[in-house]
């Protein structure tokens, strides 16, 4: 299971973070800590959300806002 998907890379723009994140992936699996990597990318997983949902929320009132200067 990839840990970002390409939508959420190119949502995100995380170009900077992306190789970071491989890079601590690749060090905790040498190290033998496959658990430790799970509860981490579980953490970043509900990072990605809540970040894409406070984006969505913003997004929105945004468009709402501008509905209603509009008319």
């Amino acid at each position: 299971m990839n840990l970002i998907t390409p939508k959420e890379r190119r949502f995100l723009k995380l170009e900077e973070v992306i190789p970071k994140v491989e890079e601590l992936k690749s060090i905790f699996k040498k190290c033998g800590e496959e658990m430790e990597w799970e509860a981490i990318k579980e953490n970043l997983r509900m990072i990605v959300i809540q970040y894409r949902q406070n984006f969505t929320t913003l997004n929105n009132d945004f468009t709402k806002k501008v509905k209603e200067e509009e008319q």
